[in-house]
């Protein structure tokens, strides 16, 4: 795992949901000033070697992100075990991910249901947990109150793959709630 924190991103085929919030959440640390944070994505059924499609590109655009070009990968076990904290866009991407490396179990969670255990853990009087500098140790703590966050509705994030443009802006606007979330607590524990 070393000096740096990794987060990756998953999937179906790296293309949409996964790219979108690398790039998202890349562009808000550096506008942040955020540094020591590794970004990756892959997907469970990834079209390697592909770009996002037009319609991510625009709508990220659009929203002043600035996109980068992207190449699908394959998630792997090996990949998986890199990370410290795998964020994916589905329940059943999160089972896939634990089915490739068991251990990840701890440390792997929906893009949505991070957000929303980190809201928990940042509502006083909810649960107290210690300070701690590291993202790593903070990490283990936000693990160990998992059950313990109002359970949310819906955790998964639609795949706009081939839909119109205004699935993309769903996406995007959901992406950008959860990941002002994770971009808040990367800084906190910086």
């Amino acid at each position: 795992m070393g000096a740096s924190f990794h987060i990756m991103f998953v999937c179906t085929g790296n293309i949409c949901r996964s790219p979108m919030a690398e790039q998202m959440l890349r562009a808000k640390l550096t506008a942040r000033g955020v540094d020591g944070v590794t970004i990756s994505s892959a997907g469970t059924h990834a079209m390697v070697d592909s770009d996002m499609p037009p319609h991510a590109r625009e709508v990220l655009s659009t929203r002043g992100y600035e996109p980068t070009e992207h190449t699908s990968v394959q998630v792997t076990a090996a990949l998986v075990e890199q990370a410290d904290l795998v964020l994916v866009a589905t329940e059943d991407h999160r089972a896939d991910v634990v089915r490739e490396f068991i251990p990840a179990n701890r440390y792997s969670y929906t893009i949505k249901e991070f957000a929303n255990q980190l809201a928990f853990v940042n509502n006083p009087g909810e649960v107290e947990l210690p300070e701690v500098a590291k993202r790593a140790q903070s990490l283990a703590l936000i693990a160990s109150t998992r059950g313990l966050a109002p359970v949310l509705s819906i955790v998964d994030l639609d795949d706009p793959y081939g839909k119109d443009i205004a699935a993309y802006e769903v996406v995007q606007r959901e992406l950008e709630v959860s990941l002002d979330a994770v971009t808040n607590w990367l800084v906190q524990h910086g």
